[in-house]
């Protein structure tokens, strides 16, 4: 049986901080459908030009249209973190990025919300 794949909602999480909870001291790279590219800072996480009280996620959006295939199509979703910042590329073009964080190492994370995703290749390389 073949199954249909569906717009979903992911992410991938760097320099996660403990302790354990849901939404953790963390940059997001956003893996929702259309929105990669975008960041969520979470609890109390900020970046030049993007801060928040550390209660609430602070939204920061890609400043161009999104560069994702079809739902059902693979993308490739590179996260590079060097030093305070974090850059988002999708399928090779540069969709966002940031500087100045508050965060500059720790874990890394992948998110799901409510789905099923599926993840091909997962490649970790130091810079």
């Amino acid at each position: 049986m073949k199954v249909t794949p569906k717009a979903n909602n992911t992410g991938i999480l760097v320099n996660l901080q403990a302790p354990d909870k849901i939404w953790p001291l963390s940059v997001e790279c956003q893996g929702q459908d259309q929105k990669q590219g975008d960041f969520w800072l979470q609890s109390g996480a900020s970046a030049a030009g993007f801060s928040g009280d550390g209660k609430k996620s602070v939204h920061v959006p890609m400043p161009g249209p999104p560069n994702e295939k079809p739902v059902g199509e693979w993308n490739v979703y590179e996260v590079v973190v060097q030093g305070d910042s974090v850059e988002a590329i999708v399928n090779g073009k540069s969709m966002n990025k940031i500087s100045g964080g508050n965060v500059t190492s720790g874990f890394i994370g992948i998110q799901s919300e409510g789905a099923e995703i599926e993840v091909r290749k997962v490649r970790l390389v130091p810079n």
